[in-house]
Parts: structure tokens; C-alpha cells; sequence
């Protein structure tokens, strides 16, 4: 059981914790709409996703419904790699140029955002290098593993 000399511990300690001073990075951790969307975005080319879906269909032919999931989610790490590019030349471009961000549907405040700072761009090519690494790791083991399925399948001859 917790002691109250814990309790008292852990209520200090909590104080102490408030969080990031600068929250420039950190403010679109939980957003759904940009690097972590699940699915197309407003920033995607959904013709474009579509058609790239129509040539996978037909390069890697998939038979099962599962090897069809994987094709679908290797379109999607394609079109998410490509997104990262856009999305951090973007940020860099506009501090670059002092323009207005290109990309608005990011910010949920329509305030245009603050000029990048050396430690910011530091902070934001790292964020896009994991991204990037993340990305390139998922489509690559969606890959493989369609690959793997497809080899198998052909060895037993299964046809669905």
C-alpha cells in the first residue's frame, strides 16, 4: 500500500512536471491529419493513390485477402514516405523564404507560425529522419512479409 510519505513524494514531484516550455514541436504529437494519419490526407493525391494501388494490384498480384492488405498497406507507406518528404521541405521552404506556410491545415489556430529557430529545424529534421526511418521500416517489413506469403503460397499451391 502507498504510504502517505509517498503520496506527499509523488504530489512534489508532480508539481515539478509541467511539461514543454516550447511547444512549437510537440503541439501536433496526437494530429491525425499529417504525419501519423492512418489513411489519405488532404495534403495526399488521392487520384494519384488510386492509380499507384491499380499498378501494385497488377505488379504484385495478390491472391488472398491478406496479400490484398498488404498491397493496400504498401501503397499507403509509399504515399505516407512521400508526405514526410513534402511536409519537411515544406516547413523548411517557408523559413527559408519567410513566406506563409503552404501547408494551413496543419495549424488548428490559423495563426501563422513562429520563424524556425536553429534548434527548431535541429528538432524538426530529426523528427522527419525517424519519421522517415519509421516509414521506410513498416514498408519494407509489409514487403518482405507479402513476398514471404507469396512464396509460400506458390510452394503448397494454393489458389483462393
Amino acid at each position: 500500500m502507498t504510504t502517505p510519505a509517498q503520496i506527499a513524494a509523488n504530489q512534489t514531484n508532480a508539481a515539478k512536471s509541467t511539461g514543454p516550455a516550447d511547444t512549437t514541436l510537440t503541439k501536433f504529437n496526437a494530429l491525425k491529419t499529417g504525419l501519423t494519419a492512418r489513411h489519405l490526407t488532404k495534403l495526399d493525391n488521392s487520384a494519384g493513390y488510386k492509380e499507384l494501388l491499380t499498378q501494385l494490384h497488377v505488379e504484385l498480384a495478390p491472391v488472398s485477402i491478406l496479400e490484398k492488405y498488404l498491397v493496400e498497406r504498401i501503397a499507403l507507406g509509399m504515399v505516407r514516405r512521400c508526405r514526410g518528404e513534402r511536409l519537411e521541405a515544406a516547413f523548411l521552404d517557408r523559413d527559408l523564404k519567410h513566406k506563409p506556410d503552404p501547408i494551413p491545415a496543419l495549424y488548428s489556430d490559423d495563426k501563422p507560425a513562429a520563424p524556425l529557430t536553429t534548434d527548431t529545424v535541429a528538432d524538426l529534421c530529426n523528427l522527419a529522419a525517424r519519421y522517415e526511418t519509421a516509414t521506410a521500416r513498416r514498408l519494407q517489413a509489409d514487403v518482405l512479409l507479402l513476398h514471404t506469403l507469396q512464396r509460400e503460397r506458390r510452394k503448397i499451391g494454393f489458389v483462393s
